[in-house]
This record gives structure tokens, sequence and C-alpha cells, in this order.
């Protein structure tokens, strides 16, 4: 019996290399959940359950090496997503116990439209300085992928840098009984919550990551002196 999943696809917002920026092999990367049983691989039911898939994109005053560093530091997510409580590393490269050829794991706890949710994550590829890409292994099922494009031209250290998010999840049913239509739920996550959380991460980047680097270099210009 088919999945009763209810697909919309992506929304462009313009093409990724239509201002210069170049391409991935790999392009377009396409992401979606999906399966061929009313009961995914977690023995949960999904039947009539909607999958929403979102996308949304910034140009970066700054360099992928930058926005990278900044983003894959999964535990500042709630710094720039309002909608996220907190980002857990349950395998820190710290810990003596974590082997690093192991994919890196993370638990998430949102809170949305007053409701919590939670999820376990885990890299599915991770390339320094420009791709990000997760699904969630346990809670919430959703998986997306971020991608950092330099220039034609430039190098990865070198700014500005288009940064492009994909996510798609199942929509928990809480939620489509306070918004029913999906139209208007796939709305209100990328414009409310993808879109919004972009534009926090580039402006929190611009007043702490940078507005410190430009401290230190000018106390060590001072110095030299």
């Amino acid at each position: 019996m088919a999945l009763g999943f209810s697909r919309l696809q992506f929304r462009r917002n313009g093409d990724d290399t239509d201002r210069g920026y170049e391409k991935f092999d790999d392009e377009p990367y396409e992401i979606g959940i999906g399966s061929d049983n009313d009961n995914d691989e977690r023995g949960n039911n999904n039947n009539n359950r909607k999958v929403i898939q979102v996308s949304s994109q910034i140009e970066l005053p700054f360099s992928a090496e930058v926005a990278y560093e900044a983003y894959s530091d999964l535990p500042r997510q709630p710094s720039w997503s309002s909608w996220l409580e907190s980002v857990v590393v349950l395998n820190d490269d710290d810990d003596e116990n974590s082997n690093s050829n192991e994919p890196v794991v993370s638990k998430w706890t949102s809170k949305v439209l007053g409701i919590r949710y939670s999820w376990t994550a885990e890299a599915v590829q991770n390339e320094r300085p420009h791709t990000i890409q997760w699904k969630s292994v346990t809670g919430l099922r959703n998986e997306g992928i971020v991608r950092f494009y330099k220039k034609e031209g430039n190098s990865y250290d070198q700014g500005p840098t288009l940064m492009t998010l994909k996510m798609s999840f199942v929509t928990p049913r809480a939620i489509t009984s306070i918004i029913r239509r999906s139209k208007r739920l796939s709305k209100f996550v990328e414009e409310k919550m993808i879109a919004q959380s972009l534009t926090d991460f580039r402006d929190t980047i611009i007043e702490t990551d940078l507005a410190k680097t430009g401290k230190e270099l000018a106390t060590k210009s001072a110095t030299l002196r």
C-alpha cells in the first residue's frame, strides 16, 4: 500500500547560479522523505501525514569558510533560530571515547506554536567549507542540506557567499490540526522559520564573529606598533 504523503515541491527563490555563483556537479540536489509502506522504518504509522518540503536562500557578505565554521557549530543554532531551544552534540570530539570517523550525532529540541518537539539527527555529508547534510534517526522525521556557494573565480575564503537551505519533514499531527492547509503550513515554515533563521544567521555572524575578528585584528595591529 502506498504511503499517503502529500508532497509539495521546493519553491525556488531564483537559480543558484543566476548571480555568478559556481554550481556543484550533483545539482539540482533534491531531498525527500518517503516510504512504500504505511509504517516507516521506525514503526510509526505515517498514513495520510504530509511531507513538507521548503527551501530558502540568502547572500552572505562573508566567505564560505566563515559561514561553514559558524553553521557547523551545532550548539550555536538557537542563536539564529528562535524556534530552536537547544542542540546538543552527543558524540563530542572532546570525548575520549568518541570516534572521529563516526558521523556527528546531535539531539535537537524545538518549540513551534507552543508545542515542543525533539529529534536525534545524524550527519550524512559534511564537506568543509560548502556542504552540511543531515537526517533524523529518531523523533520528528526530517532531513535537509545546507550549501555555501562561492563566486565564480573566487576561493572559498572570499566573500560574498550564496547560502541555500533545503529541508523536508513530516508534519506533526498537532501542527496540522492548527494549520490545516498544506500551502499555508509550507509558507509559514519557509517564511517565518527558515528564511528568518537565515537572515538572523547572517546578522549574528556579522555582529559577533566578524566584529570579534575585527577587534582582535585591531588589538594585534596596535600591539605591533
